[in-house]
């Protein structure tokens, strides 16, 4: 009867990896493109743990904005 939130971070982390660059990029440019590719490695890897257990994920993207209108507020819930 809970419902759980799992904060994550290690994007660039698993992107860097699986791009093959040898050391943590330092430009914009390249933190991007780990990130973009670490973000789906990340939810795949979460997804298949929790199918585990019988439970489907997903990704909510949220902004401090997405929290200063009651409309928007109450769409994350």
């Amino acid at each position: 009867g809970h419902e759980v939130v799992l904060i994550t971070s290690g994007a660039v982390a698993a992107g860097f990896s699986a791009l093959g660059y040898p050391s943590r990029p330092v430009t914009i440019k390249g933190k991007q493109a780990a990130a973009a590719v670490g973000q789906s490695l990340l939810m795949q890897a979460y997804t298949e743990e929790f199918r585990k257990y019988g439970i489907v994920t997903a990704q909510l993207l949220l902004t401090r904005s997405d929290f200063s209108r009651k409309e928007q507020y109450s769409n994350a819930y």
